[in-house]
């Protein structure tokens, strides 16, 4: 069985969580693009709680535009924006040093196209998770898959519903201690908390 979802950007931990023990994370690449979810959104945690940090797309309000086509505004400064927020939020955090050069990288190159940026971040992350597993892309618009084939999570996950109770994956976040442990957000979090244990943490 596969992993069928949408290009997220720096996935969300449960669906990582939902591709153990699959064949592939198959992306879909054939959809419109969608307001809701993780495609141009991810979420980490500072101290003053979840934030949501988001890229700024080109006429990314039309919902009929095919998900290649969407373009990201690099008119906005949005990558030197998400990197200071980032090491705002983590400079505490056990791992950030260990990840932070490769990572900065993402931002330092401007992308045309969402879709590409986002394929990148998930190499990276799985790249750094240590995660051998296959990333692919649907072949066509296909608006049912066999159940027996694919565990269809396409608009699964979104940032109003986080699915906070379902398979919760528990690791020692920084501001845990004042915020309490907040559920599901960017797999970026699990890695500067758990570092290389991270893999580990969504298996067990």
């Amino acid at each position: 069985m596969k992993l069928l979802i949408e290009n997220q950007l720096f996935i969300c931990i449960n669906a990582i969580k939902d591709s153990i023990k699959k064949e592939s994370i198959t992306i879909e690449q054939y959809e419109t693009y969608q307001k809701l979810g993780f495609r141009n959104k991810y979420a980490i945690i500072a101290a003053s709680g979840t934030i949501t940090l988001s890229i700024p797309l080109l006429k990314g309000r039309n919902q009929h535009t095919p998900i290649r086509e969407v373009k990201i505004c690099n008119e906005q400064p949005w990558q030197k924006s998400h990197w200071k927020t980032i090491q705002y939020a983590y400079n505490r955090s056990p791992w950030f040093e260990y990840y932070k050069d490769s990572l900065y990288v993402l931002f330092r190159k401007q992308h045309t196209f969402l879709y590409d940026f986002n394929w990148m971040c998930w190499e990276w992350c799985l790249c750094q998770l240590k995660y051998n597993i296959p990333l692919e892309e649907t072949k066509y618009w296909e608006k049912h898959y066999p159940k027996d084939a694919f565990l269809d999570r396409r608009n699964f996950y979104s940032n109003k519903n986080k699915l906070d109770g379902l398979h919760t994956i528990k690791y020692n976040q920084v501001f845990e201690e004042k915020l309490g442990f907040i559920a599901n957000v960017s797999v970026l979090d699990l890695l500067f908390c758990e570092g290389p244990n991270s893999i580990n943490a969504i298996i067990y």
